[in-house]
């Protein structure tokens, strides 16, 4: 409410901070707050300036009710999403139970409601104070399991690729190891950060049908280097590019 209270003040009216549309109206045509700053807003597919919050963050320095809305929208997610819903969901001994779902992504990933624990959030202190809900019982404790590059362990066991087994295999760092064999170098030790980096863009990508123009896009490179660099992984990890190709082909076949 404080915060609602100091938007209005900024704005010299009430208006509704949750309705896109109100907001958008006092923004732009009201305070004309992008006016002579040079910063370019996409507009909705209704053809209004959008408020969404990657749109609203461009203006963050521009004036002072950007941060506001920002932090109103924050504390709404937060409430409605997980403050007042993560209490109704509790059973008699105060736990949640979540229902995982195993079906419940198209990556055949795991997915879980009533509540989703999967997504709660980590990147703001805020949003990091709802973990504190979660308290293991006496003599218990919470664990945090992640899978380790598991599309790529997937990649190397189906498509038997030799390199690929060997990195796993001997235990390397999959996108240092990647880079290693790519770059045709001596050892992991002379692998750059930046080497790394190119590695796991490709590494995912290419799983996933990532073209020349996206991995050029995602390395910051031109078209052409990204495509010597998109043949090199190819000639260096040929089981694995068989293997994708006759995917490819069996699809269309089969």
């Amino acid at each position: 409410k404080n915060i609602q209270k100091e938007s209005w003040e900024m704005a010299g009216e009430e208006f509704n901070i949750s309705a896109p549309k109100q907001l958008g109206v006092v923004l732009y045509d009201k305070m004309k707050i992008t006016e002579g700053s040079g910063i370019r807003i996409k507009n909705t597919a209704g053809g209004a300036k959008s408020t969404k919050e990657s749109e609203l963050e461009k203006m963050a320095d521009v004036h002072p009710i950007v941060g506001k809305i920002l932090e109103y929208r924050e504390y709404t997610k937060l409430l409605n999403t997980y403050i007042d819903v993560l209490p109704t969901l509790v059973d008699a001994h105060s736990r949640v139970h979540p229902l995982y779902i195993q079906t419940g992504a198209v990556t055949g990933r795991l997915s879980c409601e009533n509540p989703n624990i999967q997504n709660i959030p980590i990147r703001t202190e805020l949003g990091r104070a709802i973990r504190n809900a979660f308290v293991a019982r006496k003599g218990w404790t919470l664990v945090s399991l992640d899978y380790s590059q598991v599309e790529l362990r997937i990649a190397a066991i189906l498509s038997g690729d030799k390199e690929l087994l060997d990195i796993f295999q001997k235990g390397e760092d999959i996108h240092k190891g990647v880079a290693q064999r790519m770059y045709k170098l001596d050892s992991l030790d002379q692998v750059t950060p930046e080497m790394r980096r190119s590695a796991k863009a490709i590494n995912f990508g290419i799983l996933y049908g990532m073209g020349v123009q996206a991995l050029a896009k995602g390395l910051g490179v031109k078209q052409a280097e990204a495509q010597e660099f998109y043949l090199a992984y190819y000639s260096t990890f040929a089981g694995l590019s068989e293997y994708l190709k006759n995917c490819k082909i069996e699809a269309e076949r089969d």
